[in-house]
């Protein structure tokens, strides 16, 4: 189905004129589609999408689910709006560019005191959207006070509880699934209604529009690089793509005679009737040690074997040097014969 843009008002409801709308008995192919009364201005339900009921002239209903837009925004010619670009991974790993528009929509603010709202939009252009079409993701509204401070993000306006302002559900042409999901986050930690001060996000002054950072915690796909032990045994693998995530965490073991294990050789010990069962836990707990990774082992090492291998090695040094010594005195033997 198509929608219109703009609003059209009747009565105390607001009215969308949908055409091409499958299911409902009308020879003209439109009907009016009533919002229920909750939404008391047009600006509540912009971006929203969801199912409404829909009367056609000849007096049939059905439902139909679309998205709406009003005060006049067309995502493919968004006017005058500030935008910016930013950067966004679905869940595959692919990376798209997403334009977010920004509109000021006058005094109408949740804040107490009044201030300003805007209005965003996500918009998937059209160069990498399935439809071929510049398509809104998500949108919702910024309220500030009047002092400029963030006080809500995509506040509820009106009940029931369970009634949302924002949709989203981006379709990109190379996609790995259909409408995925894009969170962004003006502010919504640090704004006013959630306790913050309302300026450590976004914020609304008398200068021109700017963006002074942007951050996302997507990423590409990658491959593992390099790895690292802590000294708790958490395995922290490098990977890539430049993200670091904790693979596995190593198991030790305790005994309560670990003098009594059974030496096996190879500086390696087993347990034994003596020894007692394995205590598995951590490093770092109690009564377990740390790891230090990339460090020589000291604490364990076998002393009287490590003696006889330095006889051996002295031994084999010192005959190499006698007969070092011994061809030297032959070759002084030949010279003087020669002479």
């Amino acid at each position: 189905m198509s929608v219109a843009y703009g609003s059209a008002l009747s009565g105390s409801q607001y009215q969308y004129t949908i055409n091409n709308v499958s299911n409902v008995a009308d020879p003209a192919g439109t009907v009016t589609v009533d919002w229920n009364s909750n939404l008391s201005t047009a600006s509540n339900i912009l971006g929203f999408t969801g199912t409404s009921t829909i009367t056609s002239e000849l007096g049939t209903t059905a439902s139909a689910t679309g998205q709406f837009q009003v005060d006049g925004f067309d995502p493919n010619n968004p006017g005058s709006a500030f935008s910016t670009a930013m950067t966004v991974y679905d869940s595959g790993g692919n990376s798209h560019l997403i334009n977010v528009y920004f509109e000021n929509t006058g005094a109408n603010s949740s804040a107490p005191g009044g201030g300003n709202r805007w209005m965003y939009w996500a918009v998937v252009p059209a160069s990498d959207s399935a439809t071929g079409n510049a398509e809104i993701g998500s949108s919702g509204v910024l309220d500030f006070n009047d002092n400029g401070d963030l006080y809500a993000v995509n506040p509820n306006l009106n009940p029931p509880a369970t009634t949302t302002y924002t949709n989203n559900a981006f379709n990109f042409s190379n996609g790995v699934a259909p409408n995925q999901s894009v969170s962004f986050s003006f502010g919504q930690k640090t704004d006013i209604a959630n306790g913050g001060n309302g300026t450590t996000g976004t914020t609304q002054y008398g200068s021109p529009s700017s963006v002074g950072n942007q951050f996302q915690d997507g990423y590409a796909a990658g491959s593992l690089s390099s790895f690292s032990v802590s000294q708790t045994g958490i395995i922290t693998g490098t990977f890539t793509n430049g993200e670091t995530k904790n693979i596995a965490q190593i198991q030790l073991a305790r005994f309560n005679a670990p003098t009594q294990l059974t030496n096996v050789g190879n500086n390696l010990y087993t347990q034994s009737a003596s020894s007692g069962q394995p205590i598995p836990g951590l490093a770092g707990q109690a009564g377990f040690g740390a790891i230090f990774s990339d460090s020589l082992e000291e604490s364990n090492v076998d002393l009287s074997g490590e003696f006889v291998n330095m006889i051996t090695v002295q031994s084999a040094y010192e005959a190499d040097a006698k007969v070092i010594s011994t061809a030297q005195q032959l070759f002084t033997a030949l010279q003087n014969a020669k002479q």
